[in-house]
């Protein structure tokens, strides 16, 4: 370093001595700025892993969370499906069509079941109703409730009148009829659309 100093004080004209114990000093500062730099950056480092081991932790957590939800789906929708005889993707699309049509779920599919047993017992009632619709309770009869709802569907879309809509409706789903309206009244078409549509979405 010496010769660099004698170097720097030829060329600054400056004392060797003094130019040597100022860069001594200045050294030192420079040494204890790059270690509380160091240790600065370090921290925020370190902090920085920390943060995002906290956000990984809270991310498989959620993770966790929402397996295990939609476990619990898949299983009710298993389960459904065997008490109601659909099957799991034909169910999983009307339940979208529901959704779709702002109608709950869990309404369309206590609807279903109704108009499942009433179609099945064929009481004067139902064969009015779905006389209404073009239909019979034997040909419906030989069909899956997926199938004759999607038949019923396509009869409430030939129904220009509201009034005869609700009236029609209560008779084959009982209270849940007025909600399924919404469902029902685009035909056979948008039930059919919906159940492409929950394959494909898997």
């Amino acid at each position: 370093m010496s010769t660099v100093v004698e170097r720097l004080s030829v060329e600054l004209g400056v004392d060797k001595g003094n130019l040597e114990a100022t860069l001594r000093r200045a050294g030192g500062a420079t040494t204890r700025f790059a270690d509380l730099a160091d240790k600065a950056l370090t921290g925020v480092v370190l902090g920085g892993f920390a943060q995002l081991g906290s956000s990984l932790t809270k991310f498989a957590g959620t993770a966790v969370q929402t397996f295990a939800r939609t476990r619990l789906e898949i299983d009710k929708l298993a389960k459904t499906s065997t008490k109601l005889g659909i099957p799991t993707d034909r169910l999983a699309g009307l339940d979208l069509a529901a959704e779709r049509s702002g109608v709950k779920i869990e309404q369309l599919r206590i609807g279903v079941q109704r108009a499942t047993r009433r179609i099945s017992e064929n009481t004067a009632a139902t064969a009015g109703a779905l006389g209404e619709l073009g239909l019979s309770a034997r040909e419906l009869q030989s069909l899956s409730p997926d199938q004759q709802l999607e038949r019923i569907a396509e009869g409430f879309a030939k129904i220009d009148n509201q009034g005869d809509r609700v009236r029609v409706a209560f008779k084959l789903f009982d209270s849940e009829g007025v909600n399924l309206i919404n469902t029902l009244q685009d035909g056979g078409t948008a039930l059919r659309q919906a159940f492409t549509d929950a394959e494909r979405f898997g």
